[in-house]
């Protein structure tokens, strides 16, 4: 599920301007000096065009009378919009976008689609205090590439195996799944998008969407050892799948690839 943002941040334009147009000039002078004297030819000008900036041009703007100091969330489908922008407003969200001047104390931007399960599992992985994190737009991304149904399975794995890559040297090898085996045989990558990318593209074309799921992958996956503990490995990875849903659900994201049965 994706949304449209629109941010609108309080700002105060004039007193941020002038500061960094101080630093800027102060170093100006000590690099350059004899630029700085023939842009002091120049200070005239400067100063009738930013007196024009700030007193005359944002009086021209329109008047926008949909301009709040808040994220507003353009999503007409979705029953539980009040709940997700008061999410979104607690959240530290670190979106990128073009900004434009609204009018003297704001500054508008639409930043376009923010998707939800991007949002879910980074709480989930700060919930652990995981580095995985800042990747979490990265399982997003192979899951749409790739077509896995089951997005939670890679991020569950992981918090299962090395506590979202906290334990041994699953931090170093940029392995946090397990993958490859213990010891000499763990795999080592270079980057963890890297990781996540080659994990999720081996484990489809093995298991396929119909059997993308902690239960049917632990005999392969886990091996024989896990195989005489029960289901030991695969009620922990899906528990772990139970905890991103309690997270999507504040979203308004609906719980899915949940196990119940493991008794086949």
């Amino acid at each position: 599920m994706k949304i449209r943002l629109r941010i609108s941040v309080e700002k105060r334009f004039i007193k941020n301007r002038i500061s960094i147009f101080q630093y800027w000039f102060s170093n100006f002078r000590s690099k350059y000096p004899r630029r700085f004297y023939i842009t002091l030819l120049f200070l005239p000008f400067c100063l009738i065009t930013l007196l024009f900036k700030f007193f005359v041009s944002d009086s021209l703007l329109p008047n926008d009378s949909e301009l709040y100091n808040k994220y507003q969330i353009h999503n007409s489908n979705n029953d539980n919009i009040e709940s997700i922008e008061n999410n979104l407003i607690s959240s530290n969200l670190n979106i990128k976008g073009e900004y434009t001047v609204a009018d003297n104390n704001y500054i508008r931007s639409d930043v376009g689609f923010a998707d939800l399960r991007v949002l879910t599992l980074e709480d989930y992985f700060n919930s652990y205090e995981s580095p995985l994190a800042e990747y979490s737009d990265d399982f997003i991304e192979a899951s749409e590439k790739y077509n896995i149904n089951n997005w939670q399975l890679l991020p569950a794995i992981a918090i299962a195996e090395t506590n979202g890559c906290q334990t041994g040297e699953s931090f170093e090898q940029k392995n946090c799944w397990g993958w490859g085996g213990a010891g000499k045989n763990r795999v080592e990558f270079r980057t963890f998008d890297q990781a996540i990318e080659v994990i999720a593209s081996r484990m489809i074309k093995t298991y396929g969407n119909d059997r993308m799921n902690a239960r049917d992958i632990q005999s392969t996956y886990c091996g024989s050892w896990c195989m005489q503990n029960g289901w030991k490995w695969a009620k922990g990875v899906n528990f772990y799948v139970f905890r991103i849903n309690d997270f999507g659900e504040s979203y308004g994201l609906d719980r899915t690839n949940e196990i119940y049965d493991f008794s086949n």
